[in-house]
């Protein structure tokens, strides 16, 4: 169990490292308007962020199914009744 959680952590943090060291977020100044200043955030890379956030939601989906289906495992499995 341990092995799963630090192998799936382990590739969302090389996601995340990947992403900002080659397009890392930066703010810049936004002069559309002629007396008014917004400053932006780019996000930088947009497909490294929703590989991101999809990454997470796969994660997110896999955990609800295996919780949905142990949920009446028997009660000779204290481990999976909390």
């Amino acid at each position: 169990q341990f092995l799963l959680v630090f192998l799936f952590t382990f590739v969302q943090v090389m996601i995340c490292v990947v992403w900002l060291y080659n397009a890392p977020p930066a703010s810049y100044r936004n002069h559309d308007i002629d007396e008014i200043i917004f400053i932006t955030c780019n996000e930088g890379s947009m497909m490294a962020l929703g590989f991101l956030i999809g990454y997470t939601c796969l994660l997110a989906a896999i955990c609800f199914f295996f919780a949905f289906k142990s949920r009446k495992l028997p009660e000779n499995f204290p481990e999976a009744k909390f």
